[in-house]
């Protein structure tokens, strides 16, 4: 849903505006320009704990990990909790083979996630060059963190096959347990997993960035994730994958306008002949346009 303000106190709204916001260049190399040096305010990083916090949690000693030294973050200890709530198998060898959707059942989840996949490889080129570059697999999962898509590689794309990084594979925290692909679509945010912070024993050698991607109505409709294996969290920058996610995301937004009668430009034309502050905001109250008067 978009909304178009007046406003004479402009003040509150300008803050939150983009002035390099512009749906009609999108990509890698406009992510890379705008990445801003403070990584998104609300990305979790989930570190691993000392080896024995770990164990412990995993057997249900909650009590003694809180009393421990050093002890364990809180929201790795949620989402850990979660995992286990649902029965997650610490090892997490048998989903290698078991969270891997049938071919009749991929199918109609591609074509479910189709307007997706399409907007989002407009704009994936460059960042999957760049996550070959960096032996990094880049996926694409849908709003049940099942894998619609996978980009690059490079070294690591056997690796990332084998442990099941590939297209079909469910990356659920009910299924896997924390991993970047699941705790982000469970947090509602951008999420970095780093080696034995995911919760599976069997991807314990990785580092996962991933960050949710939202229609301009505010829900959520998939996941981009770039991952490798756990030596390689500097080769790479969660900030990108952010940065991505957000551009899919304007993709997205300019193909709503553009739906709408008139598109974008009508819209626009529209706020300027206004005599107040006038604001686009779509949900959950970001401001995407401004005319003249809310800018001055």
């Amino acid at each position: 849903m978009l909304h178009l303000l007046r406003c004479r106190d402009a003040r509150r709204y300008r803050s939150t505006l983009n002035p390099a916001a512009d749906p009609r260049s999108f990509g890698y190399g406009r992510a890379v320009a705008l990445l801003h040096p403070t990584v998104d305010p609300d990305l979790l990083r989930l570190t691993p704990p000392l080896p024995q916090v770990k164990r412990a949690v995993l057997a249900g000693s909650d009590h003694s990990v809180l009393s421990h030294r050093g002890g364990i973050d809180a929201p790795l200890l949620a989402t850990w909790r979660r995992s286990r709530a649902f029965g997650v198998d610490t090892d997490g060898a048998h989903v290698l083979e078991e969270g891997v959707l049938d071919a009749r059942t991929l199918a109609t989840a591609r074509m479910r996630s189709d307007s997706l996949r399409r907007h989002a490889s407009s704009v994936l080129g460059g960042f999957a060059a760049a996550c070959e570059a960096s032996d990094f697999v880049a996926v694409l999962a849908d709003d049940e963190g099942v894998i619609v898509d996978t980009y690059g590689g490079g070294a690591f794309a056997h690796e990332a096959e084998r442990l099941r990084l590939i297209e079909g594979a469910a990356w659920g925290e009910a299924l896997r347990g924390t991993n970047a692909i699941g705790t982000a679509l469970a947090e509602n945010r951008p999420v970095a997993v780093y080696g034995a912070a995911h919760f599976a024993r069997v991807n314990e050698g990785l580092v996962c960035f991933a960050a949710p991607i939202r229609d301009p109505r505010g829900r959520v409709v998939g996941v981009l994730d770039a991952t490798s294996r756990a030596e390689r969290a500097n080769a790479f920058d969660i900030g990108i994958v952010v940065s991505m996610a957000r551009a899919i995301e304007e993709v997205l937004r300019a193909r709503e306008y553009a739906r709408a009668s008139g598109g974008i430009d009508l819209v626009e034309r529209l706020m300027e002949r206004s005599h107040d502050p006038a604001f686009l905001v779509e949900r959950p109250g970001r401001v995407v346009r401004t005319n003249a008067r809310g800018r001055a």
